[in-house]
């Protein structure tokens, strides 16, 4: 086999790793930068929490699921979004999304008031606490982000962007991945105002502004 010498002087095989091990690399690397993320922005939001901020450790995954869906949608629709859109976005059936909603509204997590345009209707949006969590996140994440930018050019910045947008475009297409609450809501909006849509994806701000939970928790409010 093929040797080469490396930079301590030691000889090495010159034999390139396979695809199935750079895959596996790509993978576990992607874990790495996304867990090192959401413990910098935990650590943030721990720090600035208020103290009757309890839900943050007490919240099921169906639970923070539905909160960064409100929060997503909330992006395009600032005045609240309906039961009906809630039900919708997250795949239940109205009736449980209400349940879940008074689920919420009792943690203080989000808040429900009837819409002026049509009194019947109850509209859906995240309390001013729970949105000062989110922008904590947004802001520790950006910093975070922004350090790898210092310590290793601008540059690197760029081409990491294009890597990600590449490859979240090709895994729409070929795995069948799930477009977050986000992206379908702007679609909606933009298509019905005829504009394009510039391509802002989810980050994991959402799992951090919601606390944590346990993965082998189950799916239930």
């Amino acid at each position: 086999m093929p040797m080469r010498i490396d930079d301590a002087g030691s000889p090495e095989s010159a034999t390139e790793p396979t695809m199935e091990q750079v895959s596996e690399s790509i993978w576990k690397l992607t874990e790495e930068v996304l867990d090192l993320l959401r413990s910098h922005a935990t650590s943030e939001v721990q720090k600035q929490k208020k103290g009757d901020d309890l839900w943050l450790n007490d919240v099921t995954r169906a639970q923070s699921n539905t909160i960064i869906a409100v929060k997503e949608l909330c992006d395009v629709y600032p005045d609240g979004i309906t039961l009906k859109k809630l039900a919708e976005t997250t795949g239940v059936t109205p009736a449980a999304a209400s349940v879940m909603v008074d689920l919420l509204v009792t943690k203080k997590i989000i808040k429900s008031t009837r819409s002026k345009n049509d009194r019947r209707a109850i509209l859906v949006r995240l309390t001013p606490e729970t949105t000062r969590l989110f922008e904590i996140v947004d802001r520790s994440l950006g910093e975070a982000v922004m350090s790898v930018a210092d310590a290793l050019g601008p540059q690197i910045l760029h081409d990491w962007l294009k890597i990600l947008a590449a490859a979240s475009l090709v895994l729409r297409q070929t795995a069948g991945g799930r477009i977050s609450a986000g992206f379908a809501a702007k679609s909606d909006a933009e298509s019905r105002a005829d504009s394009p849509f510039d391509g802002n994806e989810a980050h994991p701000r959402g799992a951090v502004a919601c606390g944590q939970y346990d993965d082998q928790e189950a799916e239930q409010a």
